[in-house]
């Protein structure tokens, strides 16, 4: 669906991300109960968690090895009013 395509990426603090999508909502993001997850363990070391991409309107580190679905940040994620 086009509403979960992200159109720009903020880092926040931590391992928080600002999020704004295709329909022009705006979201914060943590990621920390993700971490523990072994797709994304590399995460917690903070300086690679601070370079992500984006790559085919979704976030992406590692060159694009790791990505996070962009519904699930959209569905989950705190609307920024």
């Amino acid at each position: 669906m086009l509403n979960f395509h992200i159109i720009k990426a903020t880092y926040l603090s931590d391992y928080s991300v600002r999020f704004l999508f295709a329909d022009k909502t705006l979201k914060d993001f943590d990621f920390r109960p993700y971490l523990n997850l072994i797709f994304f363990k590399e995460l917690k070391d903070t300086d690679l968690f601070k370079n992500f991409n984006l790559k085919n309107n979704t976030i992406t580190w590692c060159n694009g090895e790791i990505d996070f679905a962009p519904d699930t940040i959209y569905e989950q994620g705190v609307i920024v009013k």
